[in-house]
């Protein structure tokens, strides 16, 4: 508010009267729940989650969803104990959404299994379940017998043979994304009911063991063999749905150049291939390859995936193409470090950066997901 008064000279002079004081603002102190929780989740470090719940209540209670989120460890009698222990906190074991056991170079005895068990049991919420065992003589049999999750939408899994029990296991996930099942039965029957996963897309499987998913209805898209013996004599089955749905097909270890060939012919519509090979290329051009590509009239693009793979001159990508008339690049790993891809009609290869992990690019979009990068970029990639 203002007044006015003449001054000595006679002059007329403002005054400010003070107003009304307003109420002085409290400066927040702590930061919203919602910053605090897209700072953990690009957390990955179980100490600094640790050392975060350590702060205050509000860090810890926001932390544990964190904390608990994701789980590996050895499964020994002890790390499983004190998991259980952990886990049976109120509300702890719905954290859970992702669990590895890696291996622990011998057989899991009962009282592990028993420990497994249990765990299973507590955490419902589970989408996420790896199993890594050593080679097949300490791979021990599966016995969920007690609690059996059924929201898992990932498994990776390796057990001596499909037995009754592993069956009923993957049977019971109906909403299974991608299986990853390193089993090599020898089962001439398939074990599996006719629709048991109605929304997996992704399977890595044994050769040995895939005529057990011929008959299942379409919905795999993405197919990753894992080793195809050079004594194996493949009879392609009558044409099936999950067979003419296959669009990108992985190969993971050695195979022979015949095998390779009736292989790829199982599947009329497939557009990618990814070769993973650790054995002299030349032996895969000139004994498979070429034969294999004659039985894929819709094949896009071939990426070989292994590092021993040297880059080759542009003519003999030319074979590629005048062999498929669909294909439109061949990508192999570049000496600097990631990956070039060789285009029809082009002059020399392009770098080319993907945009997912490294080991899931055959689960990517293999146009929308690769970034053409020029030759400082790849240098700077390589170096760091």
């Amino acid at each position: 508010m203002q007044s006015e008064v003449r001054d000595r000279k006679g002059h007329l002079v403002s005054l400010s009267r003070p107003g009304p004081t307003l109420p002085r603002t409290t400066m927040q102190l702590a930061l919203p729940p919602e910053i605090l929780c897209s700072i953990l989740e690009c957390t990955q470090t179980t100490e600094v989650l640790l050392n975060f719940s350590r702060a205050s209540r509000q860090f810890c209670r926001l932390a544990e969803t964190y904390l608990y989120a994701n789980a590996a460890f050895h499964p020994t009698v002890a790390n499983l104990q004190c998991f259980l222990n952990a886990i049976e906190m109120p509300h702890r074991g719905l954290f859970a959404r992702s669990l590895i056991f890696f291996t622990n170079y011998y057989p899991l005895q009962p009282a592990e299994l028993h420990l497994i068990d249990k765990i299973l049991m507590k955490i419902v919420n589970l989408q996420s379940l790896r199993l890594v065992w050593p080679s097949m003589s300490f791979r021990p049999s599966l016995q969920f017998t007690q609690g059996i999750p059924s929201a898992l939408r990932h498994i990776s899994i390796s057990s001596p043979d499909l037995d009754h029990t592993l069956v009923c296991f993957l049977e019971a996930q109906p909403q299974l994304e991608s299986l990853w099942l390193d089993c090599p039965s020898l089962h001439r029957k398939s074990p599996f009911s006719a629709s048991p996963w109605p929304k997996l897309r992704s399977l890595t499987i044994d050769y040995s063991a895939l005529p057990h998913f011929f008959h299942l209805p379409a919905g795999v898209t993405h197919l990753a063999v894992l080793d195809i013996p050079e004594h194996t004599h493949p009879r392609p089955p009558r044409q099936t749905g999950f067979l003419e749905n296959i669009r990108v097909l992985s190969c993971h270890s050695s195979f022979d150049s015949r095998v390779l060939k009736e292989l790829v012919a199982f599947f009329p519509n497939l557009e990618w291939i990814e070769i993973r090979e650790a054995r002299p290329y030349l032996r895969i051009v000139e004994q498979g390859l070429f034969s294999a590509l004659q039985r894929a009239p819709k094949l896009r693009g071939i990426r070989f995936a292994h590092q021993d793979v040297p880059p080759h001159h542009g003519l003999l990508w030319e074979v590629y193409f005048n062999i498929v008339k669909s294909l439109q690049f061949v990508e192999f790993y570049e000496d600097l470090g990631g990956f070039q891809r060789w285009y029809r009609h082009s002059m020399e290869p392009v770098p080319v950066r993907w945009r997912c992990l490294a080991g899931n690019e055959w689960l990517s979009d293999w146009a929308k997901d690769v970034d053409q990068i020029d030759s400082e970029e790849q240098l700077l990639d390589w170096l760091f």
